[in-house]
């Protein structure tokens, strides 16, 4: 028993030794930009459609680093010209592919991959345009929550 207080003991010397001496530097590289909060997000601008059956679409990148490193491409749809914006898909990338978008006809557009990691939502349709997906491989389907139907 003795053996085993000591080593809890030195491993909290330890522990107590390198907050005092990384966590100052630590923060001084948080301070000019050089390293990220712990457990912050952020978001990018990874591109735009626009003109596609009279709707606009944007692609963002959100990147977190909290415990391991999470992912997300959201596809955000508008009317073309409108900065009102709603989230249609949002999934897990794991590869550095966006999404083409094309159109089916006036009233139908196509989303397509060829991969992704998994699936955090889609909807089936936004307004009066009905959105369709083809996706050729989804390496985590079980985390597929499905389609949402907006009505």
């Amino acid at each position: 028993m003795r053996d085993v207080a000591t080593l809890v003991g030195a491993s909290i010397v330890v522990t107590f030794l390198l907050m005092i001496t990384l966590g100052p530097a630590y923060l001084g590289l948080i301070m000019i930009g050089w390293a990220p909060l712990p457990g912050a997000c952020v978001t990018e601008a990874r591109g735009k459609i626009t003109g596609i059956s009279g709707f606009d679409f944007e692609l963002s990148e959100t990147a977190c680093d909290i415990i391991a490193k999470d992912d997300a491409i959201t596809v955000f749809i508008s009317r073309a010209g409108s900065a009102n914006k709603a989230a249609v898909f949002k999934y897990d990338p794991g590869t550095d592919e966006l999404p083409v978008i094309t159109s089916v006809d006036q009233r139908t557009v196509l989303i397509s991959l060829r991969s992704v990691s998994s699936i955090f939502f889609r909807k089936d349709s936004w307004e009066d345009l009905a959105i369709t997906y083809n996706i050729g491989n989804i390496h985590y389907p079980d985390r597929d929550p499905g389609r949402i139907d907006e009505h």
